[in-house]
């Protein structure tokens, strides 16, 4: 990862004035401070296992605990980071993927000192190929470049089921979906952390860590850069 570090303060060197993500205003920063503060923020009180704003515990996690002991979230899905993160992923353009990194790193910072590594929601092989990289990991990318950042492993997990794609299925056939998740290596004792995009019912990250915690994981905890926001009935 070091070599992320490298590329990226070389870059910024060269380029200490560069265009702000949202408003193209030339600034210092990737994101600059008026949009910064723009942003649709999942403010408290959230649920402290799904992170959906409104109370410590929402009403689905009340009902079935999900396997995740907590998800640090700090971005309601919402414009214009959506459609940032769906240039990304559907029109596979990664002109955003280092101001969305920059603002996931933000929500990165607080997560617990003791993790012992991080792991990318993997893609099955087939959308891999497809999709031509891991958005998960471009977003990481930023991250990567801070020298004492806790590891990112991509190797420990692999999705063997596919599921289609989320963005194409209501509520009721997301939660149908079952992804299935397959740990390679010895995970006994360890305390994860799983990174994603976006949360919407929490089914995919729930699947892996299930998957985790029936592989002898300590701890498993989810970090994701934006949440959606559907109101129970």
């Amino acid at each position: 990862m070091i070599n992320q570090w490298l590329k990226y303060y070389k870059w910024r060197l060269l380029n200490p004035i560069i265009p702000c993500a949202i408003c193209k205003i030339p600034n210092t920063s990737l994101v600059c401070t008026y949009c910064l503060s723009e942003l649709e923020v999942n403010q408290y009180p959230k649920c402290n296992y799904c992170a959906k704003p409104g109370a410590d515990f929402c009403n689905n996690c009340n009902y079935i605990i999900p396997a995740f002991n907590h998800t640090y979230c700090d971005y309601i899905y919402a414009t214009p980071l959506n459609k940032m993160l769906h240039h990304l992923k559907y029109k596979y353009n990664k002109s955003n993927s280092w101001a969305l990194g920059y603002l996931l790193n933000k929500t990165l910072s607080k997560v617990k000192t003791d993790t012992d590594f991080i792991i990318p929601v993997p893609l099955s092989n087939a959308r891999l190929t497809a999709r031509g990289f891991n958005q998960v990991l471009e977003l990481l990318k930023y991250y990567c470049t801070k020298l004492n950042h806790i590891p990112v492993k991509t190797y420990i997990v692999s999705k063997i089921i596919d599921t289609p794609h989320y963005a194409a299925l209501n509520r009721q056939e997301r939660q149908a979906q079952q992804a299935i998740f397959q740990v390679n290596k010895n995970i006994a004792g360890k305390n994860i952390l799983i990174v994603d995009d976006v949360n919407t019912t929490r089914s995919t990250a729930n699947t892996l860590a299930k998957a985790l915690k029936a592989a002898g994981a300590k701890r498993v905890e989810l970090c994701i850069l934006m949440r959606t926001v559907i109101h129970e009935k």
